[in-house]
C-alpha cells in the first residue's frame, strides 16, 4: 500500500439548417467497384491505408465520385439501404451539403473514419462496403464550418461576454493573446498538473504505472467519470487511473492519484494561488458550502487557514451533484492561459493526453493532446496540436455567471482550431 500524505477522510472530514445537416447521419451507400462518375479520382487519404483496412483507399475514391456524380445509379447501393432511402433522397442529401458548404475538395482519413472536406466545412464521415463491393453505409455527421480566417475566429472569441482569456502559440510565436497572464477558473484542466507530477514520480522511481492500489471510499468524488461507482477496495493500476483522469476526466481517478502522489508534492508544484490544491471532491463540497464564515476564511486565508477549512468539510458519501445550486462559484482551480500552455507542453507527448482529441477531432491535425474542464460558471479548453513539423498551443478560458454556454464556447474553440489547421 502506498503511504499517503493526504489526511484520511476521518482526519480531514472530507439553428435550422445546421440541424438538418446534422440529421444527415443517415446511411448512404456508394459502390466502390467501378467508377461512379467519369474522370479521375482526386481525393487522397491523409495517412497511409492498407488493403487490409476496414475501409481502404477505395473509400476516398468512392467519396470523391459521390460528390462528382451528376446522378446516382441504384446499382451502387445495397437493396437493404435503398429500401430505407431512395436514390433521389440520397442525392438530395449530397446536394444540400454542397449548397450550404461549397464544392468538394478532398477526402481525408481520420482514424477509423473519414472527413469530407468541402469549401467551407469539414464533414466527419463513416463509410462501409458489402462483400460485393457495394458501399452499404455512409454516415455524414454534423459539418464543422471552416472559418474564413484566424482573425475572424478570434473575433468570435472576443464576443464572449464576461471574463475570458486566450493564448495561441504557433511554434512558440504568439499569434493571439487575450489577458494570457490573468488567472481564471479552469475546472478539470488542473488534471494536467496532476499528470505532470504523476509522470515526474514515475521518472524518479517513486511510483510505477503498473502499481496497483485498492480503491478507497474517501477517494470517491461526484461529477464526471465512472470509477466512483466501483466497489470499495477494487484494485486499480496507477496507469489506468491516469488514463481515465485525462481521457474521460474521471474525478475519482484524479483524487486517487492525488492521494497517492501526496498533497505536499502537488502543493509544491501548484501556483501559490491554488494552495492547498483541492481534490475534486473538496472542490465540489466547498463550492456548495453553506457556511459563509468558512468560505470567507477560504477566500482570505493563508495556506494553513485554507487547510483548516478543508479539514472541516463534511464526511460521508452522499455528495451534492455537480450541476446544482452553486453558492461559491468563485472557488475553482485558477490558472492563466500561459500556465496552461506550459502544462500542455510538459505532458503533451504522453499517451493519456492523446487518447481524446476533444474539439480538435476531424479538423485536419495530425495529432492533438487535449484537456479541458468546466463547472457551472467556468470552462476551459487547452490543446497542444501538431501538423507536419508545426506545433501549436491553444488555451482558451471563459468565466461567466450564472451559467456558461458550453455549446457556444466549444463552437468558438473549434473555429479557432479549424482556422489554424486550414493555414
Amino acid at each position: 500500500m502506498i503511504a499517503r500524505r493526504f489526511p484520511s477522510p476521518a482526519a480531514r472530514r472530507a439553428g435550422s439548417r445546421r440541424a438538418s445537416a446534422a440529421a444527415l447521419a443517415l446511411a448512404v451507400v456508394l459502390a466502390a467497384a467501378g467508377p461512379l462518375a467519369p474522370g479521375p479520382v482526386r481525393a487522397q487519404a491523409a495517412s497511409p491505408v492498407t488493403a487490409a483496412s476496414p475501409v481502404g483507399q477505395d473509400a476516398a475514391g468512392a467519396l470523391a465520385r459521390l460528390f462528382a456524380a451528376a446522378t446516382f445509379d441504384a446499382a451502387w447501393f445495397t437493396p437493404a439501404l435503398l429500401a430505407e432511402l431512395p436514390v433521389k433522397r440520397l442525392a438530395g442529401q449530397r446536394d444540400e451539403l454542397v449548397a450550404q458548404y461549397g464544392a468538394f475538395r478532398r477526402a481525408e482519413r481520420d482514424g477509423d473514419k473519414w472527413t469530407v472536406v468541402l469549401a467551407r466545412a469539414r464533414v466527419p464521415t463513416r463509410i462501409a462496403f458489402d462483400p460485393r463491393g457495394r458501399v452499404r453505409s455512409l454516415n455524414f455527421e454534423r459539418p464543422i464550418p471552416i472559418p474564413e480566417s484566424l482573425a475572424k475566429a478570434v473575433a468570435a472569441f472576443d464576443a464572449l461576454p464576461a471574463a475570458r482569456t486566450l493564448l495561441i502559440l504557433d511554434d512558440g510565436r504568439e499569434r493571439a493573446a487575450r489577458e494570457p497572464d490573468r488567472p481564471l477558473g479552469v475546472g478539470s484542466a488542473v488534471k494536467m498538473l496532476v499528470l505532470r507530477e504523476y509522470a515526474a514520480a514515475i521518472a524518479a522511481g517513486r511510483l510505477r504505472a503498473d502499481q496497483v492500489v485498492g480503491l478507497e471510499p474517501g477517494w470517491k468524488a461526484p461529477g464526471s467519470g465512472m470509477i466512483g461507482t466501483w466497489a470499495d477496495g477494487t484494485p486499480v493500476a496507477l496507469g489506468t487511473l491516469a488514463t481515465m483522469m485525462i481521457s474521460i476526466s474521471d474525478n475519482t481517478a484524479t483524487d486517487a492519484l492525488m492521494h497517492v502522489i501526496g498533497r505536499r508534492a502537488l502543493d509544491a508544484a501548484a501556483p501559490p494561488r491554488n494552495r492547498p490544491l483541492m481534490t475534486t471532491r473538496e472542490l465540489h463540497l466547498l463550492r456548495l458550502h453553506r457556511d459563509p464564515e468558512a468560505l470567507a476564511r477560504w477566500r482570505s486565508g493563508d495556506v494553513a487557514a485554507r487547510e483548516a477549512v478543508l479539514a472541516a468539510l463534511p464526511e460521508g458519501r452522499a455528495l451534492a451533484p455537480v450541476w446544482g445550486e452553486i453558492l461559491a462559484s468563485d472557488v475553482d482551480y485558477l490558472f492563466t492561459a500561459r500556465e496552461l500552455c506550459a502544462l500542455a507542453a510538459a505532458v503533451g507527448e504522453r499517451p493519456e493526453m492523446r487518447a481524446n482529441p476533444g474539439p480538435a477531432a476531424s479538423l485536419g491535425w495530425s495529432w492533438a493532446a487535449y484537456k479541458g474542464g468546466s463547472t457551472d460558471t467556468s470552462i476551459n479548453a487547452t490543446l497542444l496540436l501538431g501538423k507536419d513539423a508545426r506545433q501549436v498551443c491553444v488555451a482558451a478560458t471563459w468565466n461567466v455567471s450564472p451559467h456558461i454556454d458550453r455549446a457556444r464556447f466549444m463552437a468558438v474553440v473549434r473555429g479557432l482550431l479549424g482556422a489554424l489547421a486550414a493555414e
